[in-house]
């Protein structure tokens, strides 16, 4: 059976091959580095043939490794050198849209306009008109939410479209899942890169697949990637739009979803930089208690992406270590340039089971200033090693004294400590 690695390891690097213009073979020489700075899961972000939006996610062949990056062959033996060093390797795939010049769409055009049943026009959503989209069959996929029907003259009708680029000009096809042909395709997607030798997929922009339900959500995305046993599987987007994160975890099938409890990046909101710039910390333990604590309890873990700012960088992942998050690395897609602290972090966290993500979380009662919180890190399975972790987010030094933890010190400003049981330092920065 295969192990939940996921709920072990945490920190993660992305790499962008397609918007860094690097190929796999250049960025396979990086990976040992990785390994050493304290990286267990490289995410590769898309693994497929895209164009030049969202760093490739528009899709122009879902079975083909962009031209730039290599080949098949070298994508596998970029995962064969990762998993030599011990690292898992995820893959960011899109299955909500492609280019406008996939062939797929390109054939569903010269379908529709000469009134043609074919697998690739039942890929699509078309329209004579532009007309109100229906009412979504869930909730939690919100396919009235945003988008227009666009016009197609190669067709003579309307696809819709949620996707417009980073620059909001080009008009990109949002597949149809109520589409059984389409939905076999996917299964077909999902089932193609786990056998290429993935070890979990993360799938983008889940909230906007059209016509998509929990039904078909597990039928043609979470049934075909656990086909051979559980691979860690997180749904981009799931959380992030007032629903309720656990929900992913306990209907939708996951075992991962974004915290977005702590920030969310379209609507600029960051708890963490909030707490560090006001020196109150407050809002914090509700969000992860809301979110993080729940997906644990429930069996799954949660990932926060960041690009950290350099001077906070050590801090926000000593928080997010304590926390009990995955934290995925963006930085530039390319180069693992880690600033002082934070390779130290990402092995301690691996050398302690208790700051694992799938580890439990309690907040110590303290009256050290709103500033200041204080975690127990306690091992998943219960047994090992205890860890205390206290994290002052105010820029003034603060007299810690928090009971059951047998250490008095004082805590600089903007510092934290990690201690174990019976109060021995294991670390501490700022």
């Amino acid at each position: 059976m295969k192990s939940a690695w996921w709920r072990k390891q945490g920190a993660m690097f992305r790499f962008t091959p397609i918007a860094a213009g690097k190929s796999l073979n250049e960025l396979a020489e990086k990976l040992p580095a990785l390994a050493d700075a304290g990286i267990g899961v490289i995410e590769i972000l898309p693994p497929c043939h895209g164009g030049s939006e969202y760093f490739g996610l528009d899709t122009i062949d879902f079975y083909q490794v962009h031209p730039g990056a290599g080949t098949l062959d070298d994508m596998r033996a970029f995962i064969a050198a990762a998993h030599r060093l011990g690292m898992k390797i995820i893959a960011c795939v899109n299955a909500g849209y492609c280019a406008v010049n996939h062939p797929d769409f390109i054939k569903a055009c010269g379908d529709v306009k000469n009134g043609r049943e074919s697998r690739e026009r039942n890929f699509f959503l078309w329209s004579d008109e532009k007309r109100r989209m229906e009412a979504p069959l869930s909730p939690f996929f919100l396919q009235d939410a945003d988008g227009e029907w666009v016009y197609n003259g190669e067709a003579e009708k309307y696809f819709w479209c949620k996707w417009f680029g980073f620059k909001g000009d080009v008009r990109l096809p949002q597949y149809w899942f109520g589409s059984r042909e389409f939905q076999d395709e996917c299964k077909k997607m999902i089932r193609y890169w786990l056998t290429i030798g993935f070890d979990g997929l993360m799938l983008d922009a889940v909230n906007w697949y059209i016509d998509c339900d929990w039904d078909i959500n597990r039928r043609v995305i979470v049934e075909p990637a656990f086909s051979d046993g559980p691979v860690w599987l997180m749904p981009e987007g799931g959380g992030g739009f007032n629903d309720d994160p656990l929900e992913w975890i306990t209907k939708g099938g996951y075992n991962c979803v974004q915290d977005y409890s702590l920030g969310i990046w379209w609507e600029k909101t960051d708890l963490i930089h909030e707490a560090l710039e006001t020196g109150d910390a407050s809002k914090i333990p509700p969000a992860l208690m809301r979110c993080r604590n729940r997906v644990v309890e429930a069996g799954g873990v949660t990932y926060v992406g960041k690009e950290m700012r350099p001077d906070y960088a050590v801090f926000e992942t000593a928080f997010l270590i304590a926390a009990g998050e995955m934290i995925s690395y963006y930085h530039d897609g390319v180069d693992a340039d880690f600033p002082e602290g934070v390779s130290t972090l990402f092995r301690l966290q691996a050398e302690y089971p208790a700051l694992a993500p799938g580890g439990r979380r309690e907040f110590l009662e303290h009256d050290c200033g709103g500033g200041v919180l204080a975690f127990r890190c306690i091992p998943e399975d219960g047994g090992g090693t205890i860890v205390h972790a206290v994290l002052n987010f105010s820029a003034q030094a603060r007299a810690v004294n928090i009971a059951g933890v047998p250490q008095c010190r004082e805590l600089g400003g903007r510092s934290f400590v990690f201690t174990k049981e019976p109060g021995e330092v294991i670390f501490a920065g700022q």
